[in-house]
Protein backbone atom coordinates (compact mmCIF):
# COMPACT_ATOMS: atom_id res chain seq x y z
CA UNK A 1 0.00 0.00 0.00
CA UNK A 2 2.72 2.50 0.82
CA UNK A 3 4.83 1.78 -2.54
CA UNK A 4 1.22 2.44 -4.28
CA UNK A 5 0.49 5.63 -2.36
CA UNK A 6 4.35 6.90 -3.51
CA UNK A 7 3.36 6.41 -6.69
CA UNK A 8 0.43 8.30 -6.98
CA UNK A 9 1.89 11.08 -4.86
CA UNK A 10 4.64 10.94 -7.62
CA UNK A 11 2.46 10.70 -10.32
CA UNK A 12 0.56 13.74 -8.96
CA UNK A 13 4.00 15.74 -8.75
CA UNK A 14 4.58 14.77 -12.46
CA UNK A 15 1.15 15.67 -13.72
CA UNK A 16 1.32 19.13 -11.87
CA UNK A 17 5.01 19.91 -12.79
CA UNK A 18 3.45 19.57 -16.36
CA UNK A 19 0.76 21.80 -16.02
CA UNK A 20 2.62 24.48 -14.49
CA UNK A 21 5.15 23.79 -17.63
CA UNK A 22 2.20 23.87 -20.18
CA UNK A 23 0.53 26.75 -18.53
CA UNK A 24 3.88 28.76 -18.93
CA UNK A 25 4.17 27.73 -22.32
CA UNK A 26 0.82 28.98 -23.34
CA UNK A 27 1.76 32.50 -21.26
CA UNK A 28 4.66 33.10 -23.33
CA UNK A 29 2.83 32.50 -26.55
CA UNK A 30 0.55 34.88 -25.45
CA UNK A 31 3.34 37.30 -24.20
CA UNK A 32 4.79 37.24 -27.75
CA UNK A 33 1.70 37.83 -29.41
CA UNK A 34 1.05 34.09 -30.99
CA UNK A 35 -2.26 33.82 -30.08
CA UNK A 36 -3.06 31.88 -33.10
CA UNK A 37 -0.32 29.38 -32.12
CA UNK A 38 -1.97 28.73 -28.60
CA UNK A 39 -4.18 26.02 -29.88
CA UNK A 40 -2.54 22.99 -29.35
CA UNK A 41 -1.06 24.37 -25.99
CA UNK A 42 -4.85 24.98 -24.78
CA UNK A 43 -5.78 21.83 -25.74
CA UNK A 44 -2.97 20.41 -23.78
CA UNK A 45 -3.70 22.48 -20.82
CA UNK A 46 -7.07 21.16 -21.16
CA UNK A 47 -6.65 17.73 -21.37
CA UNK A 48 -3.99 17.65 -18.45
CA UNK A 49 -6.13 19.49 -16.57
CA UNK A 50 -9.29 16.94 -16.89
CA UNK A 51 -6.78 13.89 -16.52
CA UNK A 52 -5.43 15.10 -13.01
CA UNK A 53 -8.58 17.04 -11.76
CA UNK A 54 -11.40 15.40 -13.49
CA UNK A 55 -14.08 17.62 -15.24
CA UNK A 56 -15.60 19.34 -12.48
CA UNK A 57 -12.75 21.43 -11.48
CA UNK A 58 -12.13 25.08 -11.41
CA UNK A 59 -8.86 24.65 -13.31
CA UNK A 60 -10.78 22.76 -15.66
CA UNK A 61 -13.21 25.63 -15.85
CA UNK A 62 -10.39 27.83 -16.58
CA UNK A 63 -9.21 25.90 -19.82
CA UNK A 64 -13.05 26.29 -21.09
CA UNK A 65 -12.53 30.10 -20.37
CA UNK A 66 -9.32 30.20 -22.69
CA UNK A 67 -10.87 28.02 -25.39
CA UNK A 68 -13.09 30.61 -25.34
CA UNK A 69 -10.97 33.65 -25.98
CA UNK A 70 -9.30 31.65 -28.79
CA UNK A 71 -12.62 31.28 -30.26
CA UNK A 72 -13.51 34.67 -29.73
CA UNK A 73 -9.99 35.68 -31.64
CA UNK A 74 -10.68 33.41 -34.35
CA UNK A 75 -14.15 34.60 -35.18
CA UNK A 76 -16.05 31.02 -34.05
CA UNK A 77 -18.31 32.63 -31.22
CA UNK A 78 -20.54 30.17 -31.58
CA UNK A 79 -17.71 27.62 -30.16
CA UNK A 80 -16.83 30.12 -27.64
CA UNK A 81 -19.99 30.41 -26.51
CA UNK A 82 -20.09 26.63 -25.56
CA UNK A 83 -17.11 26.88 -23.81
CA UNK A 84 -17.94 29.69 -21.50
CA UNK A 85 -21.49 27.66 -20.80
CA UNK A 86 -18.75 24.99 -19.49
CA UNK A 87 -16.97 27.54 -17.35
CA UNK A 88 -19.96 28.56 -16.12
CA UNK A 89 -21.35 25.51 -15.08
CA UNK A 90 -18.52 23.99 -13.22
CA UNK A 91 -17.97 27.35 -11.35
CA UNK A 92 -21.57 27.68 -10.65
CA UNK A 93 -21.42 23.82 -9.03
CA UNK A 94 -17.83 23.96 -7.26
CA UNK A 95 -18.15 27.56 -6.14
CA UNK A 96 -21.78 28.70 -5.90
CA UNK A 97 -24.02 31.28 -8.31
CA UNK A 98 -22.35 33.87 -6.17
CA UNK A 99 -18.81 33.05 -6.20
CA UNK A 100 -17.17 36.22 -8.46
CA UNK A 101 -15.56 33.50 -10.59
CA UNK A 102 -19.18 32.01 -11.66
CA UNK A 103 -20.97 35.87 -11.99
CA UNK A 104 -17.67 36.74 -14.59
CA UNK A 105 -18.06 33.62 -16.49
CA UNK A 106 -21.78 34.58 -16.28
CA UNK A 107 -20.61 38.15 -17.58
CA UNK A 108 -18.54 36.69 -20.37
CA UNK A 109 -21.43 34.07 -21.75
CA UNK A 110 -24.22 36.90 -21.53
CA UNK A 111 -21.77 38.89 -23.99
CA UNK A 112 -20.76 35.93 -26.24
CA UNK A 113 -24.05 36.00 -26.97
CA UNK A 114 -24.81 39.99 -27.38
CA UNK A 115 -21.73 39.83 -29.54
CA UNK A 116 -22.82 37.10 -31.77
CA UNK A 117 -25.78 39.41 -32.83
CA UNK A 118 -23.23 42.04 -33.76
CA UNK A 119 -23.10 42.92 -37.47
CA UNK A 120 -19.93 42.19 -39.27
CA UNK A 121 -18.73 45.80 -38.91
CA UNK A 122 -19.52 45.80 -34.61
CA UNK A 123 -18.14 42.24 -34.61
CA UNK A 124 -14.97 43.71 -36.50
CA UNK A 125 -14.37 46.40 -33.66
CA UNK A 126 -14.93 44.26 -30.95
CA UNK A 127 -12.27 41.56 -32.15
CA UNK A 128 -10.07 44.16 -32.44
CA UNK A 129 -10.70 45.76 -29.43
CA UNK A 130 -9.92 42.13 -27.83
CA UNK A 131 -6.73 42.01 -29.59
CA UNK A 132 -5.69 45.61 -28.60
CA UNK A 133 -6.12 44.95 -24.76
CA UNK A 134 -4.38 41.62 -24.84
CA UNK A 135 -1.41 43.33 -27.04
CA UNK A 136 -1.66 46.39 -23.92
CA UNK A 137 -1.06 44.12 -21.37
CA UNK A 138 1.47 42.61 -22.90
CA UNK A 139 3.36 45.89 -23.51
CA UNK A 140 2.20 46.94 -19.46
CA UNK A 141 4.23 43.64 -18.46
CA UNK A 142 7.12 45.21 -20.69
CA UNK A 143 6.96 48.57 -19.11
CA UNK A 144 5.76 50.44 -22.28
CA UNK A 145 3.32 52.17 -20.07
CA UNK A 146 2.61 55.35 -22.49
CA UNK A 147 1.99 52.33 -25.92
CA UNK A 148 -0.66 50.62 -23.37
CA UNK A 149 -2.13 53.47 -22.57
CA UNK A 150 -2.62 54.74 -26.27
CA UNK A 151 -4.60 51.60 -27.02
CA UNK A 152 -6.92 50.61 -23.47
CA UNK A 153 -7.42 54.57 -24.01
CA UNK A 154 -9.50 53.16 -27.63
CA UNK A 155 -10.89 49.95 -26.08
CA UNK A 156 -12.52 51.62 -23.16
CA UNK A 157 -14.20 53.69 -26.33
CA UNK A 158 -14.91 50.95 -28.57
CA UNK A 159 -16.33 48.85 -25.02
CA UNK A 160 -18.33 51.62 -24.35
CA UNK A 161 -19.89 51.83 -27.49
CA UNK A 162 -20.44 48.38 -28.40
CA UNK A 163 -21.39 47.15 -24.75
CA UNK A 164 -22.72 50.00 -23.17
CA UNK A 165 -21.28 52.17 -20.08
CA UNK A 166 -22.27 49.47 -17.29
CA UNK A 167 -21.16 46.61 -18.65
CA UNK A 168 -18.05 45.33 -16.73
CA UNK A 169 -15.58 44.96 -19.54
CA UNK A 170 -15.93 48.48 -20.28
CA UNK A 171 -15.28 48.78 -16.04
CA UNK A 172 -12.19 46.53 -16.64
CA UNK A 173 -10.42 48.42 -19.00
CA UNK A 174 -11.32 51.64 -17.09
CA UNK A 175 -9.53 49.76 -14.07
CA UNK A 176 -6.51 48.85 -16.30
CA UNK A 177 -6.05 52.59 -17.53
CA UNK A 178 -6.20 53.82 -14.15
CA UNK A 179 -3.46 51.35 -13.36
CA UNK A 180 -1.48 52.53 -16.25
CA UNK A 181 -2.02 56.20 -15.36
CA UNK A 182 -0.80 55.31 -11.99
CA UNK A 183 2.24 53.54 -13.31
CA UNK A 184 3.19 57.07 -14.64
CA UNK A 185 2.48 59.15 -11.63
CA UNK A 186 -0.45 60.58 -13.20
CA UNK A 187 -3.07 60.62 -10.43
CA UNK A 188 -5.12 63.25 -11.69
CA UNK A 189 -6.11 61.11 -14.82
CA UNK A 190 -6.39 57.72 -13.05
CA UNK A 191 -8.57 58.95 -10.29
CA UNK A 192 -12.27 59.48 -12.69
CA UNK A 193 -10.98 56.22 -14.20
CA UNK A 194 -11.12 54.30 -10.65
CA UNK A 195 -14.50 56.39 -9.80
CA UNK A 196 -16.31 55.25 -13.00
CA UNK A 197 -14.98 51.49 -13.08
CA UNK A 198 -16.41 51.78 -9.19
CA UNK A 199 -19.64 53.12 -9.87
CA UNK A 200 -20.53 50.57 -12.98
CA UNK A 201 -19.08 47.73 -10.53
CA UNK A 202 -21.63 48.58 -7.45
Amino acid sequence: ESADGDRAVTGLHSALRKIEETSAKLHELRRQGKFRDTLAVINDLFMLRTKTFGPLHTDVAISWEQVAEFAQLIGNLEHAENALGQARDIYSFVLGEDHWRTISARIALETARKVARFDAKQRERYMSARMAQLEAAQLHEDGQVDKAIVLVEKVCEDYRTLLGEDHALYADSLHFLAVLHLKNGNYDKATPCVFKASVISM
